[in-house]
């Protein structure tokens, strides 16, 4: 039992080492919420493609993105619920963190409407039922708009979660896209470079020991 314990421990040190950033999270949260971002957008757009085109299969296509949305806005929530109540914050985002919970809560209350919808009809809607359904999926993706854009807003202008790095009076900033790029290739290129020099150095080590 104890060999498992400290195997188990083991791994989980291998991967937050891995993934630093996961390793400085206070809670899941924003490891999670952006799945059900993309999904139930996703969702929404195909969705909203088999209507214009009467395509059934793109419909069904579009249910998977809808499950695993509604999915990951459940696990979203229960996290983001969980990191309300252990994150510190400032009594001034008080109402923008209430505010955040409440357009997820919204958001994962009409997917799982949507969801259930779905699996009883099996996905046979009338034009008017689906309609009408993605007129409840428009408003799921406005309350998910709204909540993300409260979620940034507490982040980036009050940092909530977030260590203070002082960037604005002692960082540097990026330039543009080119130099970016630019930059990437030249830390590419230079890895490579001392890659090859350090193992032709270890090689010539190797040799002069033997």
């Amino acid at each position: 039992m104890l060999g498992i314990l400290e195997s188990q421990t083991c791994a989980m040190n291998l991967i937050l080492e891995f993934f630093p950033g996961l390793r400085e999270m206070d809670n899941f949260h924003p490891l999670i919420v952006h799945f059900p971002i993309a999904l139930l957008s996703c969702f929404l757009l195909l969705d909203g493609i088999a209507f214009l085109f009467n395509s059934r299969r793109l419909s069904q296509v579009a249910s998977w993105f809808l499950w695993l949305g509604t999915v990951g806005a459940l696990a979203a929530v229960a996290a983001g619920i969980q990191a309300s109540l252990t994150v510190a914050h400032p009594d001034a985002v008080h109402s923008l963190l209430e505010r955040h919970r409440n357009f997820g809560l919204n958001t994962a209350s009409l997917a799982v409407v949507l969801s259930v919808w779905r699996l009883v009809s099996r996905g046979g809607f009338s034009r008017l039922g689906h309609f009408v359904h993605l007129l409840i999926a428009l408003l799921m993706m406005i309350n998910l708009l709204r909540g993300a854009d409260l979620g940034g807003l507490m982040v980036y202008k009050y940092g909530v979660a977030v260590e203070a790095a002082g960037i604005r009076a002692s960082g540097h900033a990026h330039r543009d896209m080119r130099g970016e790029l630019q930059g990437w290739l030249h830390d590419l290129l230079h890895g490579q470079h001392e890659h090859g020099h350090t193992h032709e150095h270890d090689h010539h080590i190797h040799e002069h020991r033997y």
